[in-house]
């Protein structure tokens, strides 16, 4: 599933391709679960980003 004006970045290739992502705006992280965002959103926090938000429940709940 992809979710209009989001970036699909797998959880793989996250810390490749922060530079992608601006650290001046909120970042928004959802996978299926909850699980795979989790570490996303932490892995973010470790790169210096301070406005993160993961969708909890992931795309599951996401309707």
């Amino acid at each position: 599933k992809h979710i209009k004006g989001f970036r699909n970045i797998p959880l793989s290739e996250l810390p490749a391709q922060t530079g992608q992502l601006s650290k001046d705006r909120e970042v928004i992280v959802i996978c299926q679960s909850g699980m795979r965002s989790m570490k996303a959103s932490k892995l973010l926090k470790k790169q210096g980003f301070t406005s993160i938000t993961n969708v909890k429940g992931g795309m599951n709940t996401w309707r």
